[in-house]
């Protein structure tokens, strides 16, 4: 009996010191993308801020490409499969690496031909050499399902501190506004090597050694999430890539800073979710009523977190944006207004996201992100010419809210789950 309580409390420490090491990982991150934010519109001008956040854009997109949606997958194989963690992840390597050179060929392939001038090919090339250090992501999710994210953060810490020094000496320096693609290809490359440094001392590894029995079921299982992650990209990514070629480089600098400013706040619940997911995947197996209460009581703390910083970011964001930036990027206000509100279902769409995956439903994440990707292709078409930013901004909040929450409704199966999380007696 003690050394179950004792196993019960040791277990609960571990949790609770993940999340701190998780929420410290995302407040750092959340750091440098304020500081980068922040500083990039102060000191470039809106067209220069507008390319650089369409390149980024446009290479986040083939990025989605790259990992073959096997993150999630494999986070829960080495959960419930822990005596084949290396072979699992010499797999996942394999498979990311092979897939990532051919992403990272395609990308550069549309960049050349797409790009109507060779400042914007040349910021795309230089950012896309990120994508081959893809597969270095598995050792992230490794130490994520250990409930080990010190390592993660100490790795994420001193990539982004030289990522942030290489970034201040261009502006120090008013450099060209190709070198700026650099600082996100120096921080991508420090957190891979510091990563698998780590990960070395925990596991013997063998990259380029892969198991074809676990490759055919990585492949298999993560295959709609595949699809699913690039239609979550489009439906993210694509919108900048209308406003830059419908209303310019200016018009995307606005929108780009107002997207920037809304989502800030994002890692709090995706640290919990995260942190806590690896208890609920154990339940699920055990009590299928308690493991319905947790994902419930995610969902609630998930809304009551949105409320608070929703409503934060709508009142107190303008006054800052007034304060601090250029006139020409006030604007953003407008935007800003609309997209807060997407956190709201980007909330629930964490802890969809998951249960689903427990569930083994990947199919119904893929038509959600489908949808939700259409949607805003189809919506930016019609509204982008007449009601400009505006309209992006609307059609962005309602593919959110189709790919996150609503398309749950559209299956019988998840429909009669969701709602019967709403018949438990107590949580």
């Amino acid at each position: 009996m003690w050394k179950a309580l004792s196993k019960n409390i040791q277990q609960k420490k571990s949790y609770g010191i993940n999340t701190i090491w998780l929420l410290l990982d995302k407040v750092l991150s959340l750091s440098t993308v304020l500081f980068i934010t922040i500083l990039l519109p102060k000191y470039l001008a809106v067209d220069e801020y507008g390319l650089l956040n369409y390149a980024l854009s446009f290479v986040m997109i083939f990025a989605s490409f790259c990992n073959l949606g096997l993150n999630n997958i494999l986070f829960m194989d080495l959960v419930n499969r822990t005596l084949l963690k290396t072979k699992l992840l010499n797999s996942a390597f394999f498979l990311i690496s092979i897939n990532s050179l051919l992403v990272f060929t395609l990308c550069l392939t549309v960049s050349y031909f797409s790009s109507n001038n060779q400042e914007t090919f040349l910021i795309i090339f230089i950012m896309s050499f990120h994508l081959l250090f893809t597969p270095f992501i598995v050792f992230e999710v490794f130490f994520q399902s250990r409930l080990k994210s010190k390592y993660i953060v100490i790795s994420r810490v001193f990539s982004q501190l030289f990522s942030l020094v290489a970034l201040s000496g261009f502006l120090y320096f008013e450099a060209s506004i190709i070198y700026f693609g650099f600082y996100k290809l120096i921080e991508f490359s420090i957190f891979a090597t510091l990563i698998f440094i780590f990960a070395k001392k925990f596991i013997s590894l063998e990259l380029f050694r892969y198991t074809r029995i676990l490759n055919k079921h990585l492949i298999s299982r993560s295959l709609p999430i595949f699809l699913q992650s690039i239609m979550v990209v489009i439906m993210l990514k694509i919108d900048q890539i209308f406003v830059k070629h419908y209303l310019g480089e200016t018009a995307n600098g606005i929108y780009a800073l107002s997207i920037r400013l809304s989502e800030f706040w994002y890692f709090v619940p995706m640290a919990i979710v995260t942190s806590l997911f690896p208890t609920i995947i154990k339940i699920k197996n055990q009590n299928e009523s308690v493991y319905k209460k947790r994902i419930l009581m995610l969902y609630i703390s998930n809304i009551a977190i949105s409320f608070i910083f929703i409503a934060a970011v709508y009142f107190f964001m303008p006054i800052f944006i007034n304060f601090y930036f250029e006139e020409s990027f006030h604007q953003s206000i407008e935007t800003l207004r609309i997209l807060i509100f997407a956190g709201f279902f980007v909330c629930l769409g964490l802890v969809t996201s998951r249960w689903l995956l427990v569930e083994s439903w990947q199919r119904y994440l893929g038509f959600g992100a489908f949808l939700a990707a259409l949607t805003n292709i189809v919506i930016n078409f019609i509204v982008i010419k007449d009601y400009g930013l505006l309209g992006v901004a609307y059609s962005s909040l309602i593919s959110y809210a189709l790919g996150s929450f609503f398309f749950l409704f559209l299956f019988k199966k998840s429909r009669i789950f969701f709602l019967s999380l709403f018949k438990l007696k107590k949580i």
